[in-house]
């Protein structure tokens, strides 16, 4: 295994990350491992590798813009995942019977003369109430 002594006066470690992580370093690190347990890129390759380094502002800006869009994807898969789940939780109460659609009678249109909803129609999810329930209730 080998590591990197970074001069941090020189590269940003966070925007090395990112370069490193860019396919054309990705294949070339892919093509060049060597071992058989455990493969790894030799240190003498790993030295002749040529890297381009902007000034050292410009890699730190590059490298917290890089970050602040990671951060975004993860929120958004976060929320996806989140609403993934609220859709599953729903479907199942929907299938289960616990929960159902009712139109809701403070926005219901009705077409004339057909007496069904129409498209414009809103629903509301409704808890489905027991029949002890409704026994007890009157």
């Amino acid at each position: 295994m080998t590591a990197f002594i970074l001069n941090e006066e020189v590269v940003t470690p966070y925007f090395l990350v990112y370069l490193l992580k860019e396919e054309r370093y990705q294949a070339w690190f892919a093509n060049n491992k060597k071992g058989t347990t455990i493969k790894g890129v030799p240190r003498q390759e790993l030295v002749g590798i040529k890297i381009p380094l902007p000034p050292l502002p410009e890699q730190q800006e590059i490298a917290r813009i890089l970050r602040a869009v990671d951060e975004r994807i993860q929120a958004e898969e976060a929320y996806a995942r989140a609403l993934d789940d609220l859709f599953k939780s729903l479907l199942s109460e929907l299938m289960t019977g616990r929960l159902r659609v009712a139109p809701d009678s403070a926005t219901e249109t009705e077409p004339v003369g057909t007496g069904q909803p129409g498209v414009g129609a809103r629903y509301r999810l409704a808890p489905t109430t027991s029949t002890t329930e409704e026994t007890k209730g009157g």
